[in-house]
């Protein structure tokens, strides 16, 4: 009886302990699947993946994650950005004696931080399981949390794009006497101007953050053709252009 009482007691207290360890930190959401439709042909894309890391605890504590690559495309590459640092793809993990690298991630009482996956599909679509292990500093070996990361990756269609910018591309200000913006450039390479009669007046490369005069042309209504350089005209709307009045 005096040995049941005794192993009782020994699994009441692991599993206090594992309790506490369990409740050290606080993951918004341990699983991120996300879908993308995105032109593959930028070979500078990188895609986001996020979730929050919570101290659940009264004290300051030191992370330690680990990055695994369990599934993806060979050509994608993967890298994790912390509040230490944004790593470069051949980190996968921020305390690693083979690198050199000691950078735990220390959280504050009731602080919070953004785990972010970055993936770099360069070129390839496809889907992947990426997990980051988190453990103590104190306690490397054991892991207190498993975030698991589910991108999947696509070829913008035609079709994908031209219901983006039915919802999300607007110019603005619109009247305007002088310039316009667009407020999403995603998709578009080029935008050309028509009177109402149908003829060119101007046309631009599309960057992000640009401005497009019109200061130079009657006022009156235009015509903004918005287009891709694969797919041809995406979208027009109306633009007007009128003088400032005193």
């Amino acid at each position: 009886m005096k040995h049941l009482i005794h192993l009782t007691f020994i699994l009441f207290l692991s599993l206090i302990c594992f309790t506490a360890v369990a409740q050290t930190i606080l993951v918004e959401s341990t699983t991120i699947e996300e879908s993308f439709e995105v032109d593959l042909s930028d070979n500078f894309l990188t895609l986001a993946l996020k979730t929050k890391i919570s101290n659940n605890t009264d004290d300051t504590i030191a992370l330690k994650w680990t990055r695994l690559e369990l599934d993806k495309p060979g050509e994608w590459d993967t890298q994790v950005c912390d509040n230490v640092e944004c790593y470069i793809p051949i980190v996968s993990s921020n305390v690693d004696e083979n690198l050199g690298l000691n950078a735990p991630v220390v959280l504050a009482p009731d602080s919070s931080l953004d785990m972010i996956l970055y993936v770099l599909p360069n070129g390839v679509p496809g889907s992947g399981r990426i997990e980051l292990d988190i453990a103590l500093t104190s306690s490397p070996e054991s892991i207190i949390e498993t975030i698991v990361y589910l991108p999947d990756v696509r070829q913008a269609t035609i079709t994908s794009i031209q219901e983006w910018m039915e919802k999300d591309l607007r110019m603005y200000p619109n009247p305007t006497f002088d310039y316009f913006e667009l407020t999403n450039t995603d998709y578009v390479d080029e935008l050309v101007i028509y009177n109402r009669i149908g003829r060119q007046v101007a046309s631009f490369r599309v960057s992000p953050g640009d401005r497009y005069p019109v200061y130079q042309l009657p006022d009156g209504i235009y015509l903004i053709s918005f287009i891709n350089y694969e797919y041809g005209i995406l979208r027009t709307l109306r633009l007007g252009k009128r003088s400032i009045r005193p």
